[in-house]
């Protein structure tokens, strides 16, 4: 994962990806450092509104 600084770390999970992981729009991840990659413990999405989707909608179709 790239950071909001632009620095880059390889992430571990131990368990499965969030659904829709791709299309979030920010991601927090809390964990720990450990050699130089992070262990995540959670990762929290931050997904793209509905109401984003339907105001462009609304804009192609003008």
């Amino acid at each position: 994962m790239t950071d909001n600084k632009g620095e880059e770390k390889q992430v571990v999970l131990a368990k499965a990806k969030p659904q829709d992981f791709e299309r979030s729009e920010q991601i927090v991840v809390t964990g720990t450092m450990k050699d130089n990659q992070f262990y995540a413990d959670e990762i929290l999405m931050k997904c793209p509104s509905k109401y984003k989707e339907e105001e462009i909608t609304l804009r192609k179709g003008s």
